[in-house]
Formats: structure tokens, sequence, C-alpha cells
């Protein structure tokens, strides 16, 4: 390789902290493929949840976020990247190429984005509510990086936001490739590294304690978790776009993923939500709550657990060697 591209060592362990990213029920749906100093990143569709996202918008997200996750991790170990996004409009799933620009200066912010990248993982359980401060400096800094509109959603709208979760579920009760589609990715063996692990899920008891989350399957009981807190006060953070384009969905997922590490920077737990805008009905009750004439893409509820807790399963990720192919 060349001085302006890192060494196997290197990109295998910037690609590993990339992997990290969030993506919809974990599916990992990226493949990145090295050319010459460029890394070029596409998507995977095998790896699609067709009754979830029927249009790949989540998958976009996903490698937008992906695609974040990698440009922390190169300057964590001290490399320059230039971004092109949708580079060739003949390869829709060619979603973006990474090149590497050459050594840089390794600042102390970069190695705490890279801890937050590993420390990271969906807290699905109730949360309490966070400092307004915090949350306020976390879009703060996500909307300075990225081109993308971030709303903090007030207390009183609690209500409005039971309701949308509430409508999407309804509507997905009996729609029977949706419900396989959650037990195939909630019930992967082990040797796949990819889906949600089972202690990731809650018992119906917990769920009952949140009301704004996805109805996965429910697992058995046990000790309940976080018995302190009776219902989840998080903040929930909408991130919109002003369209629906493949770039406008690429950002956002940049967005989200700038959102995610800065919280877990700023003590925060945080765990994404995507069900509420997978109807239309739903996503009329997420517009309502916004300001302006933004498209609501994705959303997070962040908060603070009890304290003397003990963390949720982190979801596990493939390996560098399943997701990069190298050109000879």
């Amino acid at each position: 390789m060349s001085i302006t591209c890192p060494d196997q060592r290197n990109l295998h362990e910037i690609l590993a902290l990339a992997s990290r990213a969030p993506s919809v029920h974990n599916t990992q749906p990226w493949r990145w493929r090295l050319h010459g100093d460029e890394l070029r990143l596409y998507a995977d569709t095998s790896r699609s949840v067709p009754a979830a996202d029927p249009h790949q918008r989540q998958m976009v997200l996903s490698l937008g976020a992906a695609l974040d996750h990698l440009c922390a991790a190169a300057s964590a170990y001290g490399w320059g990247v230039d971004v092109a996004r949708l580079p060739n409009p003949n390869r829709p799933d060619h979603l973006a190429t990474v090149e590497f620009t050459g050594r840089l200066p390794i600042l102390d912010g970069h190695r705490r984005r890279a801890v937050a990248i590993r420390e990271r993982f969906t807290d699905r359980l109730p949360l309490l509510p966070p400092p307004a401060i915090t949350v306020s400096d976390v879009t703060r800094v996500t909307a300075a990086q990225n081109d993308t509109n971030i709303t903090a959603l007030p207390v009183s709208s609690a209500p409005s936001l039971a309701k949308a979760s509430q409508l999407s579920a309804s509507l997905r009760r009996y729609d029977i490739n949706y419900h396989d589609e959650l037990v195939w990715w909630t019930r992967r063996p082990v040797v796949e590294h990819d889906g949600i692990p089972a202690a990731a899920l809650l018992t119906a008891s917990e769920s009952e304690r949140v009301a704004v989350g996805r109805d996965f399957p429910v697992i058995g009981g046990g000790q309940p978790r976080r018995p302190d807190v009776e219902s989840d006060e998080a903040t929930v953070v909408v991130l919109a776009t002003r369209g629906g384009t493949r770039e406008d969905l690429l950002r956002c997922g940049e967005s989200l993923s700038t959102l995610l590490i800065e919280a877990t920077i700023a003590g925060l737990s945080s765990c994404t939500l995507s069900h509420v805008l997978e109807s239309p009905e739903s996503t009329t009750l997420i517009s309502a709550l916004l300001e302006d004439a933004s498209v609501p893409q994705i959303m997070v509820r962040l908060g603070v657990p009890s304290h003397a807790d003990e963390k949720p399963a982190r979801s596990p990720r493939r390996d560098v060697d399943e997701i990069l192919s190298v050109d000879r």
C-alpha cells in the first residue's frame, strides 16, 4: 500500500470500528471494497428488510452511519480522508468513495470519539431524563457538522409520540412478513454475528415501561432490570431532511452516527427509533411535532440509565474479512 493509505492492520482496525455503526435490526448492510487508495462503500442488498423497509430508506441511513463511523475511526488512527458521495449514478448501490489523503495529527477529540464508538450500545430499557443542557450540546455539535435538521422534542410531545408508536404497531399487527422478519433478525445463530441478541431485548414488563419502542418479540422473565425507573423519561430527538433523495438519506445517516457518538461521550444512553417512521400515518403524526416542513427520517431516545445498572448486551458485528474485498 502507498504512504497515503493505512496498512492492512490499520485498515482492519478502522473498519472494525466502522462496523460498530447502527443499522436496522443490526443487519449490517454494508460492503467495503479497497481499490488502490480508495475505499468504496456499497449496499449489500441481500441484507435488506423488505417488510420493514420496502424502499431501502433505512438501509441508506445505516450506510450513512457506517460512513461517518469510518471517517471518525480514520481520524482516530491519524488518517485524513476525502469523501465522494454517490460517485457513480449508474451504480445506486455504490454509496460513497473514501480516499485516504495521508497522515494527520491525532487530537484528543478523535480519541474520545473512537472510545465512544467502542462503548456505545442500543439501550432499549427505560431511561431517566437527561439534562437539557447536555441534550442541547449534543444536538448543537451534531447540527454543526452535518446538514440535517435536528429537533429535541419537549416533554409535552410524549402523548403524541406514544400515539404514533401505538399506531405503527397496530398497522403491523397482522403483517405476517413483518413479524417473520423480526423473528429472523432476533433469533440469529451466534456464528452469524448479526441481528439482535435476546439479551438486548425487553421482557413484557420492561416493554410496558417504554411507551415509544418497536414491538420486538419479548424475552422470558427473570429479575427485572431497572426496577427503579417506573417509566421511560428519555428525550426524543428527531433527525429530518429537506427532501428524500438518496444523498439526503446518506447524510442523515451520517448525522445519526455523529449524534450517537456525541451522546455517548456526554454520558447518555441512546436507542434509535425507526418503526414510528415506517408508515405514512405515523410519520404524519411526527411531522406535526416539527416546526418546519422537513421530512423526519429517524428518531433517537436519549437518556440516563439508573445508577448501579448492568448494561444490556451489545449487538454482535461481523468480522472485517466478511465485509471487505481488495482489488488486486
